[in-house]
């Protein structure tokens, strides 16, 4: 397999994650009635950890995210 491949079959295996995991932020709010700012955090957190990231990196990315759209 080359790299396109790889890089490929990487972005198809993101976008399958993503849109799992907002089935998932649907069935919190709706089954389970959590808040929706809590659900979305749940979702953002678990999402980051799918993709890889590390755990400090998805305490940034998130914490930037919800900070600039408070702001």
């Amino acid at each position: 397999m080359n790299g396109f491949d790889a890089f490929f079959i990487k972005i198809l295996l993101l976008l399958i994650v993503s849109h799992n995991n907002g089935l998932l932020l649907i069935v919190i709010i709706a089954k389970a009635k959590w808040s929706p700012l809590i659900a979305l955090l749940l979702a953002s957190i678990i999402l980051g950890i799918i993709a890889g990231m590390d755990i400090p990196d998805v305490a940034d990315a998130v914490q930037i995210g919800i900070g600039n759209t408070l702001r």
